[in-house]
């Protein structure tokens, strides 16, 4: 299992099979590296950082009970 300072050379497909494994330490290096950016496209969309905070909350939540049926691939555009 890798440890906080090896965290930051992984690629993207270690990340995700790490996620799907339920590495806790894969998945606090993900919310901590992305959360500031979550963030911030939040309060561009709601009036306040508290619901802002909470959007991150509900995203991090969605991410967490749906990574085990991410099965890979490019995302697609948004229309």
């Amino acid at each position: 299992m890798p440890g906080p300072s090896s965290t930051s050379g992984l690629d993207d497909a270690t990340i995700i099979n790490g996620l799907q494994k339920g590495d806790e330490q894969i998945f606090e290096y993900v919310v901590a590296r992305y959360s500031g950016s979550l963030l911030r496209v939040a309060m561009a969309f709601v009036p306040s950082r508290a619901v802002a905070e909470e959007v991150v909350q509900e995203t991090w939540l969605g991410v967490f009970e749906g990574i085990g049926r991410f099965e890979g691939g490019p995302i697609p555009p948004v229309a």
